[in-house]
């Protein structure tokens, strides 16, 4: 049980350094906290009010939860996704839109680089922008070296 918990604390220390203020992983992370509470206090009774908040046919999946697998972290997957039916679907949604995302970014790119650098035949001047890059990595360079120069030799 330990190995189980430090894994969850990693994951939750992850969320929590890089703080994305998701209200879904939010509301995840205090949900395994509190798992992690009831496993530590052996409360029976917190696990009824969980069960008692089920409808009729939620507990019935749950029920059928030994014929699922013989592994625990399967059942513990179907307990999971019942108890927390509204998180799962919310995860599945964010999963969605992150994929959704990484399709979109470079198509918008394609979008402004043909408004901007593209001719009416749908060709991109690709040397015209591979030059503004080096010009700008040129004017990165002066300006380091400028502010080296301003340092002196620190004599």
């Amino acid at each position: 049980m330990t190995s189980m918990k430090e894994d969850v604390e990693m994951m939750t220390l992850r969320a929590t350094v890089k703080n994305l203020n998701n209200p879904t992983i939010a509301e995840c992370l205090t949900n395994m906290n509190a798992m992690f509470q009831i496993a530590e206090a052996k409360d029976k009774n917190s696990i009824k009010q969980a069960l008692d908040a089920l409808s009729v046919k939620d507990l019935e999946v749950l029920l059928g939860v030994t014929s699922v697998s013989t592994k625990p972290i399967d059942r513990s997957k179907v307990i999971a996704e019942t108890l927390f039916k509204n998180s799962f679907e919310m995860l599945s949604e964010i999963v969605k839109q992150c994929e959704d995302a990484k399709v979109a970014m470079p198509q918008s790119v394609y979008y402004m680089m043909m408004g901007v650098y593209g001719d009416e035949s749908g060709s991109v001047a690709w040397a015209e922008f591979t030059s503004l890059v080096s010009k700008v990595m040129g004017e990165k360079a002066i300006a380091t070296a400028n502010a080296g120069a301003g340092r002196g030799l620190g004599m």
